[in-house]
């Protein structure tokens, strides 16, 4: 099907594109014309005529002011005989073989676009030229050859009288002016064609130029009907919409690019309602109400509503699952706090405690079973689990059970100090393991009681529903306030143990100590009347180390101290006494004497002083680790 024709904008600005193409190009065609012409007429007028004229005027004030100064010159030489320092002489010859040729040769190149007349009259100028010069140059090559009256007489007549030279050069500056009186001619017609083109030019750019203006004031209006009122009509709408109104009709679009425009606001608009519909249901929180989908892969603004949707949606269930986690956090605190008051009441009595303990805790949690299993080390080769309060269906159960470290889910659980939560639950298990009564539970948690890492007992809940986590998260963080609890009464029970045994043995060692003060007593008086027999002793030792020989030396054999009679028998001096040894006593078994003392041995050996025969005893001194002190050696005399 053939595509109709549509006075779009695009078809608009072509078509005055076109015609401003072809107005331009009539324009450029006169235009050119006229330039040409311009050109052509201004060429001839400033690279012929008045270049020609201007030579031709130079040439003959040359002519003539070469006439004038030849004249000059001869009116000079006249007065003046020396002719060597006469300037103008210098002048009259450069003007006449070179200024003169120069242009001379310059109105020849113009003369060719002369006609032929005009260059015939030239070069015949020129000739006549050429002789005038030729005889003023005569005039001038007589002057410098020093000439006498007769001669200036002859020259003078020639130029002044005869005038010969006069008639040449008038003749010659007459045909000069002949010919620039056609120049100044054709200068005037060429000044006037110019004049007339130009106005000419003038008036086709004013009609020109008031087409153009027609054009612009009816493209104008065009515009503005078919344009401008269309995009304000747009621009209306647009500026309502950006204050949140907008139209309640479509409205009607001409069949052009505007109306395209138009359009697509129609769109726009339905769009944004219907977006705003989505947003508002969206604020209420209602994110269901309507299906809204971005119009396309590039519409920014319903991906960003979506994403907001989207977004709002996740906030809303992050919000409801924080609030749920509050509550839940809540009650894990709240449950902390009650147990905590629970803890610290009956802790006097473990099996009361016990028993508050798992009832509380089974309602608390929503349980249907629980047991407490306690800790039991007084066989440190042995240690065993013992259950010392188990619930069930809001009922104590009375049951004996002692499980061994390691044996089932609690003893593992108490093992390792971790944790135990069974969903899948055994046909045996309860009868096997729990020891909780013949129903078989959903859930099964195991918590150890422990602190520090040392183990107190095991916690075990059973349930006809899963625990959530943050039920196992309260368990356990409860079941370590249940091991510092039992830790204290444990404690307690230790301290009250020792406590009598203290009382106990405060009691025996009072008795004790009223015997210990007796014997102190008997101590203290025997202790003094040793000290009484040590002073006797001294005293009669004394008395002995007067009365006897006797010699004291050191653990290895030096003499030490010695008595008066010893030193007055030995005839020794009271100052050197220290200089002598047990080897000035016995020279010869000074050796095995000192080394049987030094073992712990009483030695007697025969010495004879003065020809006067003693028996020395020498006796060791030991201390308190059995070593050797000091030896002592008293002397008899031999009967």
């Amino acid at each position: 099907m053939k595509k109709k024709f549509r006075w779009t904008i695009r078809n608009r600005m072509l078509f005055a594109f076109i015609a401003f193409i072809i107005f331009a190009l009539v324009f450029y065609l006169i235009f050119e014309e006229r330039r040409t012409k311009l050109g052509k007429q201004n060429n001839i007028f400033s690279k012929v005529i008045i270049p020609s004229y201007d030579y031709l005027k130079e040439y003959y004030n040359l002519i003539n002011y070469s006439v004038l100064i030849t004249k000059n010159i001869v009116a000079y030489t006249e007065i003046n005989k020396d002719v060597s320092n006469n300037k103008e002489l210098l002048y009259l010859s450069k003007l006449n073989n070179d200024v003169i040729p120069s242009v001379e040769d310059t109105l020849v190149k113009l003369s060719n676009s002369w006609n032929d007349t005009l260059h015939g009259k030239l070069v015949s100028i020129i000739n006549i030229t050429h002789k005038l010069l030729q005889k003023e140059s005569n005039i001038i090559s007589k002057i410098g050859n020093s000439p006498d009256s007769t001669l200036l007489a002859d020259l003078k007549n020639q130029i002044f009288d005869n005038e010969d030279i006069d008639i040449i050069a008038n003749n010659t500056l007459r045909k000069i002016n002949a010919i620039k009186t056609v120049f100044v001619k054709q200068r005037a017609n060429g000044v006037k064609t110019i004049t007339g083109v130009i106005a000419g030019t003038k008036k086709i750019i004013v009609i020109l130029i008031i087409f153009v203006l027609f054009a612009v004031l009816v493209t104008s209006y065009y515009t503005y009907r078919s344009i401008i009122v269309p995009i304000k009509r747009l621009s209306a709408i647009i500026e309502d919409m950006s204050v949140g109104r907008y139209p309640d009709k479509n409205v009607k679009a001409p069949n052009d690019e505007v109306g395209d425009m138009i359009i697509a606001l129609n769109k726009l608009v339905i769009n944004l309602k219907q977006t705003a519909k989505f947003a508002i249901a969206v604020g209420e929180k209602d994110f269901d109400r309507i299906d809204f989908k971005p119009l396309s892969e590039e519409d920014e603004l319903g991906k960003a509503i979506v994403r907001m949707k989207e977004n709002l949606k996740k906030a809303e269930e992050e919000e409801m699952l924080r609030k749920e986690e509050e509550k839940q956090r809540r009650w894990i605190s709240e449950g902390l706090a009650k147990f905590a008051e629970l803890l610290r009441q009956n802790n006097d009595d473990l099996v009361k405690l016990a028993d508050n303990i798992v009832f509380e805790l089974v309602h608390y949690v929503g349980a249907e079973m629980g047991a407490l299993y306690l800790y039991k080390d007084d066989d440190k080769e042995n240690p065993v689990l013992e259950l010392i309060s188990a619930y069930a269906y809001d009922r104590k159960k009375y049951i004996n059970k002692t499980i061994i470290l390691g044996e089932g889910l609690v003893g593992t659980c108490a093992l390792e100090k971790e944790k135990i939560y069974l969903t899948d639950i055994p046909e045996d298990y309860v009868n096997i393991q729990s020891g909780l009564g013949e129903a078989k539970p959903r859930s099964v948690l195991l918590v150890p009681l422990k602190l520090n890492e040392e183990i107190y007992g095991v916690m075990e809940l059973a349930s006809f529903e899963e625990l959530p986590w943050y039920k196992i998260e309260f368990i356990e963080k409860v079941s370590e306030s249940i091991a510092a609890t039992l830790y204290a009464v444990n404690m307690n029970e230790k301290t009250k143990t020792l406590l009598e045994q203290s009382q106990q043995l405060t009691e025996e060692l009072t008795t004790q100590g009223e015997e210990m003060r007796q014997n102190m007593e008997e101590l203290e008086a025997t202790q003094e009347e040793m000290e009484h027999q040590k002073t006797e002793m001294e005293r009669i030792l004394k008395a002995i180390r007067k009365a006897v020989l006797y010699a004291e030396f050191d653990n290895n054999g030096i003499l030490r101290n010695v008595s008066k009679r010893l030193i007055s028998l030995l005839g020794l001096k009271d100052d050197n006494v220290i200089s002598y040894s047990l080897k000035d006593f016995v020279d010869e078994d000074y050796f095995e004497i000192l080394e049987r003392v030094q073992m712990g041995n009483v030695v007697e050996k025969e010495i004879t002083i003065n020809d006067i025969d003693f028996v020395y005893t020498f006796s060791p001194v030991m201390d308190d680790n059995g070593e050797l002190k000091k030896i002592i050696a008293i002397a008899e005399r031999k009967s």
